[in-house]
């Protein structure tokens, strides 16, 4: 099920209780619930995105959920297009904290359980980029599973994302590039084999559109720290350019190509020629947050394009319907770790009502037999033990067997109820 996030703690998606409701032990169970906020240039425009990235960081999340016993992992996935938040959460105790965190920073598009797996499926695999299948994507899913906050003892969230960048990688699809759309609308805008264009970032999209770009004209790379191989810069007839000496390289320069990874505008007013009639004519800006400064676009002649203007890369219908076909044939296997995982507090609370009784009728029974040797007590012990545990094999199997979500909770807690003995009543 997918919604909008609520638009304050009083007002809980899904009918998750506020934390601190009047409910007995059996009642209060429910399933884990796993949630994606998600914010993209779908949604919102370039500059709101850009001012989410740079709010909703892992420190901001790290000293207002890591403490939060609702949440038992959570992770950020920030690419070029858009943030997501992913978090397995204890709906029992309230996800009021979560919503109020996240609120300031909306609006969000909300998914929960099958629907967040088969999201975080599609974006892994490409689906709603700019170019549609790009594979730059799935690196960057992968890499949030090494940064997920976890005091869960199964890794859901770090499972998932790995899952959902492999099931990327077995799609045996072309993988374009964000790279390749970007080349496609400048290609026919500038001047041919005399054109000079500057490439800022050399990172995998800047090289890529350097590569697509060499031989159509001639080609400068930026660099911030490292210089690019010389092999590859020899290979693809390349110069290199240190950031330092980027104001005198776009003087000479007729259209900049920016793909660089920075928490600032690295290309502003300034660093243009004052006469207007000199300096690029055509920018194209392909970092979130921007490196070129939207009032670039004011000067007489010049055309800026960012992620939120840069066309959609061309994919065969059919072909992209197939390929989000097989993206949620893989999602939904993917749902089943989760599914098992997600009956957890089930199972655990069957378990303590049984490990009560335990305890309970071992107090009683020892009242009976009087003082025994340690060794006998030992023995007692690990019958009672084993006892419980095989009792209730039985009715764990069949809590695990029944699916996560609202829809099956009078089922679970029929089963619980089986086994809880009556009230005795006043």
């Amino acid at each position: 099920m997918a919604g909008k996030a609520a638009g304050s703690a009083s007002t809980l998606p899904w009918g998750f209780a506020p934390q601190g409701s009047p409910v007995g032990s059996f009642d209060r169970v429910e399933s884990l619930a796993l949630l994606v906020f998600e914010q993209n240039l779908g949604q919102v425009t370039i500059a709101k995105l850009e001012a989410t990235h740079a709010r909703v960081t892992p420190e901001l999340l790290g000293s207002e959920l890591v403490s939060d016993p609702a949440i038992l992992e959570y992770g950020r996935i920030a690419t070029c297009q858009r943030i997501m938040l992913l978090a397995l959460v204890d709906p029992s105790k309230g996800v009021d904290r979560l919503i109020a965190t996240l609120d300031p920073y909306g609006p969000w598009d909300l998914s929960r359980d099958r629907d967040a797996i088969r999201r975080v499926y599609r974006v892994a695999a490409g689906l709603d980029s700019r170019a549609p299948g790009e594979r730059e994507v799935r690196g960057q899913v992968r890499a949030m599973a090494g940064k997920v906050v976890s005091r869960y003892r199964r890794p859901v969230i770090r499972t998932l994302v790995k899952k959902a960048a492999e099931a990327a990688e077995t799609m045996d699809e072309p993988s374009p590039s964000v790279a390749d759309v970007a080349v496609n609308w400048l290609a026919p805008r500038i001047s041919g084999a005399s054109a000079e264009v500057l490439v800022i970032g050399t990172g995998s999209v800047g090289r890529q559109v350097a590569e697509r770009l060499a031989g159509r004209c001639r080609v400068t790379v930026v660099y911030h720290r490292r210089t690019p191989p010389t092999d590859w810069l020899e290979r693809w007839q390349i110069r290199a350019s240190p950031e330092s000496d980027v104001r005198s390289a776009l003087s000479a320069a007729e259209a900049v190509v920016t793909a660089a990874k920075t928490t600032g505008r690295l290309v502003g007013l300034h660093d243009l020629p004052v006469d207007p009639r000199r300096g690029p004519k055509w920018y194209v800006d392909l970092g979130l947050p921007r490196n070129v400064d939207p009032e670039i676009a004011r000067r007489p002649g010049v055309e800026l394009i960012d992620l939120e203007k840069l066309p959609r890369g061309e994919f065969p219908t059919k072909r992209w319907e197939e390929l989000r076909r097989r993206t949620d044939a893989a999602a939904d296997s993917g749902y089943d770790d989760f599914a098992d995982a997600a009956v957890d507090p089930w199972v655990a609370e069957l378990r303590r009502y049984g490990e009560r009784v335990r305890l309970e009728e071992w107090q009683r029974a020892l009242s009976f037999a009087g003082p025994l040797s340690d060794p006998a007590m030992e023995v007692f012990r690990r019958f009672s033990d084993r006892l419980v545990r095989r009792l209730f094999t039985g009715p764990t199997l069949a809590l695990r067997s029944v699916a996560p979500g609202s829809e099956f909770d009078c089922r679970r807690r029929h089963l619980l109820e089986i086994f809880r003995e009556p009230d005795p009543g006043p």
